[in-house]
């Protein structure tokens, strides 16, 4: 069947030609979007090494300064000098952790009280789905992990391991399930309330050294980076149901990269992957296929500096994930990720539909649909569930 392309409509017409060009760029990059004139959204930062969202706002780890900021009213509730070893806020939002000087302290975080502090080495800290607080005191074998309330605290018979990913462990959202000792070819899980845990490997290059490791939001999956002197690399291991304190190397492809990043986050809602290297670039991944589909560049800013010990909290979205917080080298910034103010989720939609009875691969429904939002004036609608 022949017809003629004058017949069509002129939306018919365009979304035609958007086809054909789209089929000829196949083989495109993913072209780095600019992001201009970023302002710092909080005054005083000097050099922000971390970051966090709280319900109401956001906690900052400076080099001599921990500060927590009610975004509404554009209001300092919490201030500390001095430095800070590390930090963590609850799931809920609502309580904020920070470690450093030999102290733990524990804030209310809409009233910036403090309910409860304990003396501790400075140690790598994790909020559990209890609201204890959970201390790897990385010096003491005997009793290397302490469970800490406001009530009491109490310490965890554990296993000899130390810690090796930039002295940090990752915490699971919904269970007694930590991941440590993470080196270049071995990584630790287990769970502390049962006593028992597991190695599993990794495959890192021989030049790579792991600096963190993350869960995404459900916990069914953790996040470990290694990095050379140049390269990035994201191994992703999935948890076994069967073994609720186990893990297995997951059956998706890594993500490997020619530069050097230095913080990740999961998405809320668990499709998206993000990544922000030392050249203030945030790539964005369909956690699924681990495609970039989406990248920002933050233009006019300096080259953050890279912790040579392991990864840094630089990352941190929202409550209502419709704001991305990104700590560069001297001010802390937000990007809208809102989806009806980026492309990245529209995109992300198209990569998460089914194509198997559709007569374009994904791919040539990805970029076609990225060249019709560069022509198209029309308002982005929500695709993706934020649930």
């Amino acid at each position: 069947m022949f017809f003629s392309v004058k017949r069509l409509s002129l939306p018919a017409r365009l979304i035609f030609v958007i086809v054909v060009q789209s089929l000829q760029g196949m083989e495109e990059s993913i072209p780095c979007s600019p992001i201009v004139n970023l302002r710092g959204i909080v005054p005083g930062v000097v050099a922000p090494i971390g970051i966090g969202c709280t319900e109401n706002g956001i906690v900052i780890s400076d080099k001599d300064a921990f500060n927590v900021w009610d975004m509404q009213k554009q209001k300092k509730f919490i201030g500390l000098t001095g430095g800070v070893h590390d930090f963590a806020v609850n799931r809920a939002g609502t309580k904020v952790a920070w470690s450093g000087g030999c102290c733990l302290a524990v804030y209310d975080a809409y009233s910036g009280e403090k309910e409860w502090h304990l003396i501790v080495q400075n140690s790598p800290i994790a909020f559990n789905h209890k609201d204890e607080v959970v201390v790897y005191q990385k010096t003491n074998n005997q009793w290397p992990l302490i469970i800490c309330s406001k009530s009491s605290h109490r310490p965890i018979e554990w296993p000899d391991v130390s810690l090796q990913a930039n002295d940090s462990f990752a915490h699971h959202p919904l269970k007694e399930q930590i991941v440590f000792g993470v080196a270049s070819d071995t990584c630790y899980c287990g769970n502390y309330e049962q006593r028992n845990y597991t190695p599993f490997t990794l495959s890192f290059p021989d030049n790579f050294f792991a600096v963190g490791q993350l869960y995404n939001n459900d916990g069914s999956c953790v996040a470990i980076i290694g990095r050379s002197s140049w390269e990035t690399s994201i191994q992703f291991a999935a948890i076994d149901p069967k073994a609720p304190s186990y893990m297995f190397p997951g059956q998706s492809t890594d993500i490997d990269l020619q530069k050097i990043c230095v913080a990740m986050a999961f998405h809320p809602n668990n499709k998206l992957f993000f990544l922000l290297d030392e050249n203030n670039i945030i790539d964005c991944f369909h956690f699924e296929t681990k495609k970039c589909i989406h990248s920002m560049c933050c233009k006019g800013q300096a080259k953050i500096p890279v912790n040579g010990n392991g990864l840094e909290k630089r990352l941190a979205f929202s409550r209502d994930a419709e704001t991305l917080y990104v700590a560069l080298k001297d001010k802390v910034v937000a990007i809208a990720v809102d989806d009806r103010k980026q492309q990245f989720f529209m995109l992300c939609a198209l990569m998460l539909y089914e194509h198997n009875n559709d007569l374009l691969p994904p791919d040539v429904v990805r970029i076609i649909m990225y060249n019709a939002l560069k022509v198209s004036n029309a308002p982005l609608w929500s695709y993706l569930d934020k649930n």
